[in-house]
């Protein structure tokens, strides 16, 4: 990629394939050639600090084009040379207008540009899909491994899920990754599997879908610390969202703040980054941060010094994290809620962010009140549809959905997910899938019996 002799190269590569390695290498060859400087940018902050262990001299994109809130390049881009090689990592979650403004200004300079993203992850939350396009337009390369796993079998199951292939999901359950049951039962067995991990010490992620199950997931975990011991009841604060945190609690930064040294010399606080509250001071909140997980074990571990953070209302609590925040971070275990309104992208991100486990958590009921019956609804056009069929002269009616989806339901797994927009069996196609959740089905196991499940059981309904 870096003889190609294009303006723009994409790196278009599945999660854990080494994508900032990769890109920290092609830096430092470049570098040794001198051939120029080695930036990088990156979509977020946190996201910075991981790509400057290998290409020092990095940003994220506000910083690198100059934006102030509300105002885009209101300081001035970062000025480039030729022959400058600008390295975008995380190029996926990176929104289009600053894709476009980093690649405009490094053709008007003469400078190189390499991008290394996930086209089949989430896309950044505003104005996304750049990446996609340029991947589309230009081809890519691809690095084909997912070394983050150390099961050889996640690691060819990765690689399916990204696909869209649901019937990867059966041996997810083979392997005993797959928990069913209700809404209720299921959320209190993902925060109570997180506890005991980390009354282990172990680094875990615990993800949702949206900001109100990571915050009722939160609160349900800091409940079950509390009770034992583990967080103090007070003195107490008031954080974002009206959440309380006191002595024990992790809690979230969501802002950056240059002016705080987080813990270690020239490492600066970071939206994202996991804070454990030692004590509550007139100056504020006297926090360790977290650092990346003891390779060899899979502990936790946290700054030796501990600093004030002053800005309690730019956090929440750390228990659980969205999909879109999980994106990117690597851990020992994962733990994903699925509640059946997630798209493939969603699942994929959070069933491959632990190295040694990624477990699901799925709702094998409808969490909607106002819906007494469980599963999927026809959508009305179909009833209009219908209608105009058995007019004199209309089209010809379309099977019954339920005699196209006889027999169709893959896999067996308890809480499966449904197939209802194909009659067409798996391979999916790559493109977002429709999902929904159903009740347990009773099925026949093949092949070998699978490994023994934790304590936390859901009840079958058939």
């Amino acid at each position: 990629m870096l003889t190609d002799g294009r303006r723009v190269s994409v790196i278009n590569a599945p999660a854990g394939s080494g994508k900032t390695w990769v890109l920290a290498a092609a830096g430092q060859a470049w570098a040794a050639a001198g051939l120029g400087r080695v930036i990088g940018v990156t979509p977020s902050q946190s996201a910075r600090n991981i790509l400057s262990a290998g290409v020092p001299v990095s940003y994220n994109c506000a910083q690198f084009l100059g934006h102030l809130p509300g105002q885009r390049g209101a300081r001035g881009p970062v000025q480039l040379r030729p022959g400058d090689l600008i390295l975008i990592d995380e190029a996926s979650m990176v929104a289009t207008p600053d894709l476009a403004d980093v690649i405009t200004q490094a053709a008007a300079a003469g400078a190189k540009v390499i991008l290394a993203g996930d086209t089949q992850q989430l896309q950044a939350v505003e104005n996304g899909g750049g990446m996609s396009l340029l991947a589309d337009a230009l081809g890519y390369a691809r690095l084909t491994e997912p070394v983050r796993f150390r099961a050889a079998w996640e690691q060819a199951a990765s690689l399916r899920l990204r696909q869209g292939d649901t019937s990867v999901l059966a041996e997810y359950d083979q392997q005993g990754r797959i928990y069913g049951g209700d809404p209720e039962q299921m959320m209190d067995a993902a925060a109570a599997a997180y506890v005991a991990l980390t009354l282990d010490g172990t680094d875990t992620l615990l993800m949702a879908a949206d900001h109100a199950l990571r915050r009722e997931l939160s609160r349900r975990v800091r409940d079950d610390l509390m009770r034992l011991g583990l967080v103090r009841p007070g003195p107490a604060v008031t954080i974002a969202d009206g959440a309380m945190a006191s002595p024990g609690d992790l809690i979230i930064c969501t802002r950056n703040d240059h002016s705080t040294e987080a813990g270690e010399p020239g490492r600066t606080l970071a939206n994202g980054d996991l804070l454990r509250i030692q004590a509550i001071t007139p100056g504020g909140l006297l926090v360790r941060r977290a650092l990346d997980a003891d390779p060899a074990t899979g502990q936790r571990r946290w700054t030796d010094r501990h600093f004030v953070f002053k800005n309690c209302k730019d956090a929440e609590l750390g228990y659980a994290v969205t999909d879109h925040a999980a994106q990117g971070r690597t851990v020992h275990t994962g733990m994903a809620l699925i509640t059946g309104t997630e798209d493939r992208q969603h699942a994929y991100v959070a069933l491959s962010r632990g190295t040694e486990a990624n477990l699901a958590y799925v709702f094998t009921a409808s969490p909607k009140t106002a819906d007494p019956a469980p599963g999927p609804r026809p959508a009305p056009e179909l009833a209009r549809y219908d209608r105009r069929a058995t007019r004199p002269g209309g089209p010809a009616a379309p099977a019954p959905a339920d005699a196209i989806l006889q027999g169709q339901a893959w896999p067996c797994w308890p809480g499966y997910w449904t197939a209802t927009a194909s009659s067409t069996p798996p391979p999916r196609p790559a493109t977002r899938l429709s999902l929904t959740l159903t009740t347990w089905p009773s099925c026949t196991r093949s092949g070998p019996p699978r490994p023994p499940r934790p304590e936390i059981r859901p009840t079958a309904t058939s």
